[in-house]
Formats: C-alpha cells, structure tokens, sequence
C-alpha cells in the first residue's frame, strides 16, 4: 500500500503503510456509524410491537 509514496513523491509514515490504512478505515467507519445512526432512528419511529394475542 504504496500509492502515496508513487503519486506524491514522499512519504508521511515512511514506507509502513499505516498512512494509506487510515485512508480506508476513516472513511469505513464514517460510513458504518452514519448505517448505525440511521438505523437506530428508523427503530425509534416505529410504533412498539402489541403483544400477540394467541393465547
């Protein structure tokens, strides 16, 4: 995971690699919390569920 280092020319974490994980996990975990939210709020619009009455 080089890219950084062959488009830009230098290199922020010296060749390790941790620089360009980050690139893809922020964007990851942005996007997973933004799911999460979304759907905590879709659950909480929700009318609760009556009990069933097949007793």
């Amino acid at each position: 995971m080089d890219f950084i280092e062959q488009i830009l020319g230098w290199s922020p974490d010296n060749g390790e690699g941790w620089f360009e994980a980050l690139l893809f996990a922020i964007p990851i975990c942005g996007i997973l919390m933004i799911w999460r939210h979304r759907r905590a709020q879709a659950q909480s619009k929700r009318p609760p569920r009556s009990p069933d009455k097949h007793s």
